[in-house]
């Protein structure tokens, strides 16, 4: 089957392409591999995590939904979905939809909407709607995380994305009608430990009550995100968790309040919050900016196109670079200032220790920082975008947030002293 469909598509494309290159256009080829996600989930309620030098510390999992001001305008979207290919052959075009698992009557109905693209040296594809909502969930994770790598396909690379078990879990809370859950469901899919959803333009025309049109869009806005606190016995030596938590020259800051729990009968715990450095402190758990600021900077149409909220460039390096600031540095918001502090002020390190930054790479190129602060646990900033938060997630989880089409490479990087 998956070679007839490739000949099929071969063809067709062939002939396409036959006329584009008539015009002296050019397609580009190049291959990828795809990753397996992981599988690992933190279940409801409080769990241990690993014993190490971070000490002992229990995890449970909670929802941040954003402010009504960070949330999108759903004016204006796009009812009719486009796709880039760009870079994309006709080999590759091939092997993306041959291997989408797709139905006979899907295949080639994908197949009749390519048209080529010169200016991005690839094919546009314009499938029914129908088509779009009818796809199976593999089949929508295969196409879709392909095409998440190219900014054309705003909609997909802006996806909604949702830590957790089930859909239930993500949208079973939210008053949502049986009618909305219905419409929304078929098109979620998972990708790891990552529930995705793409698809809002597709879904919002069909719902007339705006109330349940802002329900809808609050509930899929929502993220599960990680509480940490850690535990100290009664009586015991904190010194070893003052040097792991008082990274960046804070150990008199930390002592205090670690020793206090030591010297409580019993023991005591907190929440690792109250041990992280004066940024971090301030930005987890919270939303970029107040609500006057959020309403002004989200009012641009344009950064509120295909229903999804505003943002800007204070985005995951820029947090993971004032990690340990008094005072954030926006010239972290410039990928030249990124790339010269990460090549001049940090060196590569095989065990992290808190405070380090955690680069993800694929292809050569960076495509996501985080900050490691115990075990698996990561803190991040996922984008610019006003309605994402700066949380808590497992490692596992931020492998799985942002699909590649390359390998994923984790480094983990020390500030110079």
């Amino acid at each position: 089957m998956l070679g007839r469909r490739k000949a099929g598509i071969y063809w067709a494309l062939g002939c396409v392409i036959a006329l584009v290159l008539g015009s002296g256009a050019l397609a580009v080829a190049w291959s990828a591999t795809g990753v397996a996600g992981s599988s690992h989930l933190v279940t409801p309620g409080f769990v241990r995590l690993r014993p190490g030098p971070w000490g002992n510390i229990s995890c449970q999992r909670i929802t941040l939904a954003p402010p009504q001001g960070a949330l999108p305008d759903l004016t204006g979207l796009p009812t009719h979905p486009t796709w880039a290919l760009a870079d994309t052959d006709a080999a590759q075009a091939a092997d993306l939809l041959a291997r989408a698992d797709l139905s006979e009557e899907q295949f080639h109905d994908l197949v009749a909407s390519l048209h080529p693209d010169p200016p991005i040296r690839g094919f546009r594809l314009t499938p029914a709607p129908q088509l779009v909502q009818r796809l199976a969930p593999a089949s929508r994770r295969a196409l879709y995380n392909w095409m998440a790598q190219d900014a054309r396909n705003l909609a997909i690379v802006n996806a909604y994305r949702y830590y957790g078990p089930s859909i239930t879990d993500w949208l079973g809370q939210a008053g949502l009608s049986p009618r909305t859950r219905d419409l929304v469901t078929p098109l979620i899919y998972r990708n790891g430990t990552m529930l995705f959803f793409a698809d809002l333009p597709l879904v919002l025309p069909q719902i007339s009550d705006p109330q349940q049109r802002q329900c809808l869009v609050r509930a899929l806005a929502t993220e599960a995100t990680l509480i940490l606190r850690l535990h100290v016995q009664a009586g015991e030596d904190v010194e070893p968790l003052v040097s792991y938590w008082g990274q960046g020259s804070r150990e008199e800051v930390v002592r205090p309040l670690l020793q206090s729990l030591a010297d409580s009968p019993g023991g005591g715990s907190i929440d690792v919050v109250h041990l992280l450095p004066p940024f971090a402190r301030a930005h987890l758990y919270t939303y970029p900016g107040d609500h006057a600021t959020l309403a002004t900077a989200v009012s641009n149409p344009t950064d509120r196109s295909e229903g999804y909220c505003g943002g800007d460039a204070r985005d995951c390096h820029w947090s993971a670079l004032n990690f340990f600031s008094v005072h954030p540095d926006d010239h972290f918001t410039r990928a030249a200032e990124v790339t010269r502090a990460l090549v001049n002020d940090f060196v590569p390190v095989a065990k992290p220790q808190m405070g380090d930054l955690v680069e993800f790479r694929s292809g050569g190129e960076i495509f996501h920082s985080a900050v490691y602060i115990a075990d698996d646990i990561v803190f991040t900033k996922n984008g610019g975008r006003f309605c994402r938060p700066w949380m808590l997630l497992p490692l596992s989880a931020m492998r799985d947030f942002y699909p590649q089409r390359q390998a994923v490479q984790v480094l983990y990087l020390h500030r110079r002293s």
